[in-house]
């Protein structure tokens, strides 16, 4: 078996070759490693998520009370 690796900044190419007894390429397996874009972090999602839940509230609350004026 004969591997050849190539890595670059954005990934890492790899080819693994087998061959037969009489020198023959039987298969070749190529392997790639690429970088993967970043995962936002769950405190950033879960303070949108809050703000959110806090002005749907907050609206809702308002209107309630401009509800409760009116009568």
């Amino acid at each position: 078996m004969i591997s050849s690796v190539n890595v670059s900044q954005n990934g890492i190419d790899s080819l693994d070759k087998i061959f037969g007894a009489n020198d023959n390429l039987l298969f070749a397996t190529p392997i790639e490693f690429r970088r993967v874009d970043s995962i936002p972090e769950p405190s950033f999602t879960l303070g949108i998520l809050a703000l959110g839940v806090w002005s749907t509230s907050k609206t809702i609350l308002r209107k309630h009370k401009q509800k409760s004026t009116v009568k």
